[in-house]
């Protein structure tokens, strides 16, 4: 998180926002698909949160259903 924190500071006078998105447990192969959401709901997900960045506070780490995850 440290690292999405620097980048976010150093990146902000570009114009580039830096957040770090949870994809979730999401059931693929890789988990023998015990995950608790499809791929397709967490990609969605993700895609919203990257539409809508400029509502979340640079470096932020934010879940893919738009909740922040503190840390």
């Amino acid at each position: 998180m440290r690292v999405s924190k620097s980048m976010a500071v150093v990146l902000a006078p570009c114009g580039v926002r830096v957040v770090t998105l949870l994809p979730g447990w999401v059931s693929t192969r890789m988990v023998d698909y015990s995950g608790l959401i499809e791929v397709d709901e967490s990609v969605s997900g993700m895609t919203k949160v990257i539409a809508d960045i400029d509502r979340y506070e640079p470096g932020s780490f934010v879940a893919f259903d738009g909740r922040i995850v503190p840390y």
